[in-house]
This record gives C-alpha cells, structure tokens and sequence, in this order.
C-alpha cells in the first residue's frame, strides 16, 4: 500500500485494467485524518469498480485518529492501529496506519 494527492492517468489505466481482468485493488485511505470525499488521495480514490478503500480502526473500533475517511469514497474500516508485525532483521514490532489495515481486507476479499 502507499499513496499521494497527485492523481496518475497511466495508474488509474492499469488499475481499470486490472478490473477487466477480474482483479480486485485493495487501497490503503491514507494518513492524513482527512476527507477523501473533498481531498482525493490516490490510488483509493479512482472511481473504479474494483478499487476498494481502506480506513484505520483502533481497539475501540473508532476511526484512527490519522485514518482518512470519505463517506463516498472510503469503503471499509480494519484494525490499522498498533498491530503486531513482521520487521526488517527477524524482528517484529507494532506499527500503525491505513496500509496495516489494508492486508487484512485483502484477505478477507481473497
């Protein structure tokens, strides 16, 4: 997962392409505690059929505090805060943010 606010035509092709295909883009909403509905944030917010968007939840269930969000444009909601993970020299540490939320609603959808 990653992202930005600079919209890519080429990206969004690829992607469109890939829901062609059948394939399914699972995106991260990003960090930013701001609303995609008014500022995008990319690739989650193409407007494609087969891009699902991703906010953060905390233990509480409670939107993260840094999760973007979008009543249109985000989809679905995933434990994003402090979760337990795999880290660089056999390690594992907490981390937090949209894109930790995100492989847990790519497992889900697969």
């Amino acid at each position: 997962s990653w992202g930005s606010n600079q919209r890519s035509q080429a990206l969004e092709d690829v992607i469109r392409a890939a829901g062609d295909a059948g394939i399914l883009f699972i995106a991260a909403a990003g960090n930013d505690s701001s609303n995609n509905d008014g500022r995008p944030h990319y690739p989650s917010n193409y407007d494609l059929p087969n891009v699902i968007s991703v906010a953060a939840l905390d233990r509480n269930d409670d939107l993260a505090s840094f999760s973007n969000y979008g009543l249109k444009t985000v989809h679905v909601a995933a434990p994003g805060k402090d979760i337990l993970s795999t880290w660089l020299n056999d390690a594992y540490r907490e981390a937090s943010g949209t894109s930790m939320a995100t492989p847990e609603v790519s497992g889900v959808a697969a």
